[in-house]
């Protein structure tokens, strides 16, 4: 099987980048959560009058209605197994993410460190893919993403509370992004 599997952080990241999940679509290979993240998904931001983030009910059957989102399941005891390890390290949704993605040798989205060190620590060969990732292979050389992307990385740092870490070799890029941004996204607030 191919495809990625999304933990919850980086699913609601990209959403509140675009203002939903439309966006999925453009990519070659489908998206989709475990039973648990489907759990999780429970409410996202987004930016209400005067530019005042605010909190908005949500669920994974929410985002079908743009995306179809397929849900994986345990279907082995060797998937099981290695979701019971992994929880050790991680929560039950990157925990069960992470054993669907590598038992199905698919790839992991997901910006948590600890998901890192748990792939390093179990000897796992599953590609992980982070939120800047995710947003660069969207934009590509597609000039009108390009010049969106500024508004986007300031959308997911603020209303998706998400930043790399300063050691990730995404943060000059996504300071920059931030960087570009700002003049026109102080200017679309102020103008509300």
């Amino acid at each position: 099987m191919t495809g990625y599997v999304l933990d919850c952080c980086t699913l609601l990241n990209l959403l509140c980048g675009w203002g939903g999940i439309r966006e999925l679509a453009d990519f070659p290979q489908s998206f989709h959560v475990g039973k648990a993240v489907e759990g999780e998904v429970l409410y996202a931001f987004e930016f209400g009058p005067g530019g005042t983030p605010m909190r908005k009910s949500l669920s994974v059957a929410d985002l079908r209605k743009e995306y179809p989102l397929s849900k994986l399941e345990m279907t082995s005891q060797e998937e099981m197994d290695r979701m019971v390890r992994l929880a050790e390290r991680l929560g039950d949704g990157e925990a069960e993410s992470l054993a669907l993605a590598s038992a199905r040798c698919m790839t992991f989205c997901s910006d948590d460190k600890p998901v890192a060190d748990a792939i390093l620590a179990e000897g796992l060969d599953v590609p992980l893919v982070s939120t800047p990732e995710l947003l660069q292979l969207w934009a590509a050389d597609r000039p009108e993403r390009l010049r969106a992307m500024p508004t986007i990385v300031h959308r997911v740092t603020v209303l998706g509370r998400f930043s790399p870490r300063n050691t990730s070799r995404h943060a000059a890029w996504w300071a920059k992004q931030l960087e570009l941004g700002a003049p026109k996204v102080m200017n679309q607030v102020s103008s509300r």
